[in-house]
């Protein structure tokens, strides 16, 4: 758990690396004729919203080779240190998530 969690505290620091990573996992499974496929982000204290801004602009960018789900989830929805849970998963539906 410890190595999980310093892993995603190093995703809103290096959004590149983490949009080169999906794009890459995207176009390999394009190449291998997956046309629509399901993205679980997580939203959580150590990465904010950056994995759902990273999988929405991924969804965006490549919306005309693949159908992209995105899936917000929270492993530890009643420790989350938001100033309101419910304005945030909110924002995440309205943004094209689900829950």
């Amino acid at each position: 758990m410890k190595l999980t969690k310093a892993a995603k505290e190093e995703f809103p620091r290096n959004l590149e690396d983490l949009y080169a990573r999906g794009a890459r996992l995207i176009r390999q499974s394009v190449e291998h004729g997956v046309t629509a496929m399901r993205a679980h982000v997580e939203i959580d204290t150590s990465v904010g919203f950056s994995c759902l801004e990273t999988a929405l602009k991924l969804q965006s960018d490549f919306r005309a080779h693949c159908d992209v789900q995105i899936a917000s989830t929270s492993h530890r929805r009643r420790h989350l240190q938001f100033s309101s849970l419910t304005q945030n998963f909110d924002c995440s539906l309205r943004s094209g998530s689900a829950l």
